[in-house]
């Protein structure tokens, strides 16, 4: 009906209670939605934040990262969601990495897709 709609989703992977099964359950999410761009970022905690706060307490920012300049450096700005800031509770670092390359492929996919169907238009 509304033809000329052009519809995102936005999503959040890295959260420290994430889990495989999370994760897992937001990749069938984003599978079965049907919208033109899906967007997954990692998560990056905002200083003055519960968020923030919670992950210096538990530890959480991975070993390269210093919480105290995190926003010093314009290179934060320029990952491509190819970083993570925290490490999630229940989560290695090499599953999160597995997670955001399915992620990319997978929206890679439906991208395609989308640009495919609309050429039959």
């Amino acid at each position: 009906k509304y033809k000329s709609l052009y519809v995102r989703a936005f999503f959040i992977m890295g959260t420290p209670e994430d889990t495989n099964n999370t994760l897992m359950e937001t990749y069938n999410m984003i599978k079965e939605i049907d919208v033109d761009k899906p967007i997954v970022s990692n998560l990056l905690p905002f200083p003055g934040t519960k968020l923030f706060n919670q992950c210096l307490k538990d530890n959480l920012f991975i070993d390269d990262i210093n919480p105290t300049n995190l926003w010093k450096t314009e290179n934060l700005y320029f990952t491509n969601n190819k970083r993570f800031f925290i490490k999630p509770y229940h989560l290695e670092i090499d599953e999160l990495y597995t997670f955001r390359n399915k992620f990319d492929v997978l929206i890679k996919e439906l991208i395609d897709k989308k640009i495919k169907e609309r050429k039959f238009l």
